[in-house]
């Protein structure tokens, strides 16, 4: 009995006898071709599918590639941009800490001068509290000084007015004596009351001194100092005389060392004369 001898074929022997072979047995036959294609369809993909898919893949990888140099482009703007503000922001910062700077320098400028004006104020305060005690005493001083000026001025008032009233009755004894002994005229005081107040508007007592002369009537004031009122009160009195007494006065005549300039304007406009010093006044006419 003849043993049967087993065959193996390894399988590269067999994968080179399948492509060698191969190509020419689906030439031959169609269905081994067919069954081969349907065989394979489920492990690789239709040639025109995988072209569409491939360009569907090139045109989206075209597509981000285009999005990423847009990206791109606006990311270098973008830097640009960061850059320029970059350089701002350094220049800024560069002011800044200049102006901090300056801002310091003039925070201990203005520390220092307040110091000063601290200072200031405070000698200030020490002056204002040296002139309030200096006004204080001043004050007092003042005070005593009106104090003096108005017992000075009651003192020197009255005694003016006391030798004025003894000097006006001096020189109208003396000028009595002399114009009654060497002119042989009347010198005499007259007196009369108002009782109607026509010259001071009250009642009250009325005084001139009248030289009396071949009929006529001469008025004669003399005081020590003359305003315009008292040349209006003159004028009063001659005329409350005059219709009193009936008479008429030929001449009046003002004697005083003191005379203001408007009495004596007010005075030569009433014809009245005005003798600054007695022996001025030539009170008896020669015929």
């Amino acid at each position: 009995m003849v043993k049967k001898r087993s065959f193996k074929i390894s399988n590269e022997i067999l994968k080179n006898i399948i492509i060698k072979r191969l190509p020419k047995l689906l030439e031959k036959e169609p269905i081994l071709k067919d069954y081969l294609a349907n065989l394979l369809e489920d492990r690789f993909a239709d040639r025109k599918k995988t072209e569409e898919e491939i360009r569907e893949l090139l045109n989206l990888i075209y597509q981000q590639n285009k999005k990423f140099e847009e990206h791109t482009k606006i990311l270098e703007e973008h830097s640009k941009t960061l850059r320029e503000h970059s350089e701002i922001l350094q220049e800024q910062s560069r002011t800044l800490r200049e102006h901090t700077k300056i801002l310091e320098e003039h925070s201990k400028n203005i520390e220092e001068q307040n110091r000063r004006i601290e200072e200031q104020n405070k000698r200030l305060e020490e002056q204002n509290k040296r002139l309030e005690e200096h006004s204080k005493i001043l004050q007092e001083l003042l005070l005593e000084v009106k104090s003096m000026k108005r017992d000075y001025n009651k003192t020197i008032g009255a005694l003016g007015s006391r030798w004025g009233l003894r000097a006006e009755k001096s020189f109208r004894d003396a000028m009595k004596g002399i114009l009654e002994e060497d002119f042989k005229v009347k010198v005499e005081r007259y007196m009369a009351y108002d009782d109607k107040g026509k010259v001071f508007g009250r009642p009250d007592q009325i005084e001139l001194d009248l030289i009396i002369q071949d009929g006529k009537v001469i008025v004669v004031e003399i005081k020590q100092s003359i305003s315009k009122g008292d040349v209006y009160i003159l004028t009063k009195k001659i005329q409350f005389y005059k219709e009193t007494e009936q008479r008429e006065v030929n001449r009046v005549i003002i004697i005083s060392p003191m005379i203001e300039s408007k009495a004596l304007e007010y005075a030569k406009d009433l014809g009245i004369e005005v003798y600054g010093e007695p022996e001025e006044a030539n009170l008896v006419k020669e015929e």
